[in-house]
């Protein structure tokens, strides 16, 4: 990524992570020296029609202001990748570590306390019934999109419907993606989704949160999680007697795989809280304007492993009835037994069987999470990996590899101009184009009137230019 990509206005700082659709980095107004962050969405997952729904809701996003979003500032889309730019959410100079993800939080011992992960809960839900009644759907309610900083005292969500409206597009081409048990059967089987679908993530959540285990069998792997869903959830069971027993049943009403039978709304699952019998989690307070639900839950779950376990310290107070609880967990394999952490072996620039056979050596799974194009790498060789290598993590944990496609790209010819005959025998190897869209216009019929990419543009073998084509007076 380049200062001319993004016309000089950011400079693009250290890449903080990688996932399966996006590459994650701490960047700076040029001008003012305020650190942001950017998302750049890989080029291999876009079209124009996809980058023009992502442009039109980047632009609903940038008018959405929430003490508990990190608020999108700014886009840009070069016609092949697109990026977002979104505040830290610190008036002052940003540093790594001041705002870190949700499933690193989750790992300090200072994180487990009710009263703390509560407040939190509470956030989130305000976020999301915020975003109900804009009629603005979520689609990121996992906690890979949630960053708090180290005390504890606020959440912040990201990406709103950003990676969603990539992933309805691309489903069918994906074999492993993040977070996988928090989308919907819907969205699972049809890449149909609603509000009524993040009802389920939102469910999901607060399933692991109160009962520290999963409902369905924990799984990246697409195919496995479809199969998984003919199953039927494991009963909820509350990790200690303090939570009140009308949770479980609205978890359940949440995470229904029928949509007629979940909640229609956030609102109608505070209401139907409300009426329930038991101590009052739901209230609003002077202090946090934001919470409207003291007590919904808290997430211990790191993003991608198998299971969660938990024990139990400290009892307290629960909305002025119960104690506050702190409380704390083991990760566990899928096993069942606990999980020494390890340190994922250096992987770059290793041929991608062969990483997979030492990630098999140290005891972790592994899984190609995609192929880009490196201007050094050999093609089927590993260029990144998630967790990164050197990062101490639980052992059987799943490793995303990231493998070169090669250094070999190729320069896109010029269409514009032509008909389509004239193209078809100009195309150089490796160079496929498709009709996008037909409009009226001046020029002879069949004629090309633009194109994306644009005409000298280096791409990947076998991406498609995009071509409009004349139809006509």
């Amino acid at each position: 990524m380049s200062a001319e990509l993004l016309k000089g206005k950011y400079e693009i700082g250290e890449r903080i992570a990688e996932d399966v659709l996006s590459y994650f980095y701490l960047g700076k107004v040029c001008l003012s020296g305020r650190q942001v962050f950017i998302w750049e969405y890989k080029a291999e997952f876009l079209n124009p029609a996809i980058i023009k729904e992502l442009i039109d809701l980047s632009e609903s996003l940038s008018f959405i202001k929430h003490a508990h979003i990190l608020s999108l500032i700014d886009y840009y889309s070069d016609g092949t990748s697109f990026y977002t730019i979104h505040e830290t959410g610190f008036a002052e100079t940003f540093q790594l570590g001041d705002l870190i993800p949700l499933e690193e939080y989750l790992k300090s011992e200072a994180a487990y306390t009710y009263s703390s992960l509560w407040k939190l809960a509470s956030q989130i839900l305000n976020v999301l019934l915020v975003l109900e009644s804009k009629k603005i759907q979520c689609g990121c309610i996992t906690v890979h999109n949630l960053f708090v900083d180290p005390a504890g005292t606020h959440i912040r969500l990201t990406r709103i419907g950003l990676p969603i409206n990539i992933l309805k597009h691309q489903w069918p081409h994906l074999s492993v993606v993040d977070d996988c048990i928090f989308y919907p059967p819907e969205f699972i089987q049809k890449q149909e989704f609603t509000g009524v679908s993040d009802i389920y993530a939102f469910g999901m959540l607060l399933y692991v949160f109160f009962s520290h285990q999963w409902p369905y069998k924990y799984t990246n792997k697409i195919d496995k999680f479809r199969k998984e869903l003919l199953k039927e959830p494991t009963p909820f069971q509350k990790v200690t007697h303090n939570i009140p027993d009308k949770l479980g049943p609205l978890v359940h009403v949440c995470i229904e795989k029928s949509v007629k039978k979940r909640f229609s709304s956030f609102e109608q699952l505070v209401k139907s809280y409300q009426k329930g019998q038991g101590p009052t989690f739901f209230e609003t307070t002077d202090e946090d304007e934001t919470s409207i639900e003291e007590e919904l839950k808290h997430a211990i779950r790191e993003s991608r492993v198998r299971k969660v376990k938990k024990w139990i310290s400290d009892w307290g107070k629960i909305g002025g009835v119960v104690a506050v609880i702190g409380m704390g967990y083991f990760l566990y394999s899928v096993s069942g037994t606990h999980s020494p952490d390890k340190m994922v072996p250096n992987l770059v620039g290793l041929p991608v069987k062969d990483a997979q056979l030492l990630l098999e050596k140290n005891h972790f799974k592994s899984e190609v999470g995609g192929y880009r194009m490196h201007p050094d790498m050999p093609k089927d060789y590993v260029i990144d990996s998630n967790p990164q290598s050197g990062k101490a993590v639980k052992q059987d944990r799943l490793v995303l590899l990231f493998v070169s496609k090669g250094p070999t790209q190729i320069t896109v010819p010029d269409f514009v101009g032509k008909t389509l005959e004239e193209a078809t025998q100009t195309l150089e190897e490796g160079v496929t184009f498709n009709v996008y869209e037909e409009i009226f216009s001046e020029k002879p019929k069949g004629m090309i009137l633009s194109q994306t990419p644009s005409a000298n543009t280096r791409i990947e073998p076998g991406k498609s230019v995009h071509l409009i084509v004349s139809k006509g007076k």
